[in-house]
């Protein structure tokens, strides 16, 4: 983490690109020892650099995905995953990021 990551995230503010709301569907597929996994859900928010999700599905962290959502698709890393009233927010960081 660099320094200036370090900086916001002592202010709380961990993120660097701001976020867009949405509401869109999206579907998370991903391959592990069990075989493969498949989870929908709806993006909650949207930025170059990853998303957040709402699903019914926990998934564990560090797990590499591949959200699709529309006519597009982004390999991303669950960063984190948490429980919320009977669903579960996941945050995803996105692999191949934009130019800045």
């Amino acid at each position: 983490m660099s320094i200036f990551h370090r900086f916001l995230w002592f202010l709380g503010n961990s993120r660097i690109a701001e976020r867009r709301s949405s509401g869109q569907r999206v579907t998370l597929t991903w391959r592990d020892r069990h075989g493969e996994g498949i989870a929908y859900g709806t993006c909650q928010d949207v930025s170059s650099d990853g998303m957040g999700v709402e699903c019914c599905e926990p998934i564990p962290l560090k797990t590499p995905v591949v959200a699709s959502m529309d006519r597009w698709a982004k390999p991303a890393s669950v960063r984190y995953s948490r429980e919320r009233g009977g669903s579960y927010r996941i945050g995803l960081e996105f692999l191949e990021r934009r130019p800045k």
